[in-house]
């Protein structure tokens, strides 16, 4: 895999896991875990933000475990990352720059230090 979207990927996951204000989005727990709503074999949406919901463990476990019942419940609880999912879903990207995805997902970690410092 190349470096820089393996680079991306972990800079993705540290964006999503500040979403929620660091906690589960199906419980009040501590996220440990970033979770794309369209698979990450999608490249598209891959390192988008977006397509990402900040997840403890033990429901990024339910999450993948059960996911008929996960979309049921997103769909419910949060109509527009549903919304999101659907449009995007089946959307294509054959040779994304991760070198792009990265400067962006940096730019989003640095704003959101400022905002903390």
């Amino acid at each position: 895999m190349d470096k820089s979207c393996i680079k991306a990927d972990g800079l993705w996951r540290k964006v999503v896991r500040l979403k929620n204000g660091g906690r589960c989005i199906m419980c009040p727990q501590p996220v440990d875990e970033a979770h794309h709503l369209i698979s990450c074999s999608h490249k598209a949406h891959r390192h988008n933000p977006q397509n990402g919901v900040p997840l403890c463990l033990e429901c990024h476990g339910y999450a993948h475990a059960n996911p008929a019942k996960f979309k049921a419940w997103l769909k419910l609880t949060f109509p527009a990352l549903w919304r999101f999912r659907q449009k995007h879903q089946h959307d294509i990207e054959h040779h994304p720059d991760y070198q792009v995805a990265c400067e962006r997902l940096q730019g989003i970690l640095d704003g959101a230090e400022a905002k903390d410092g």
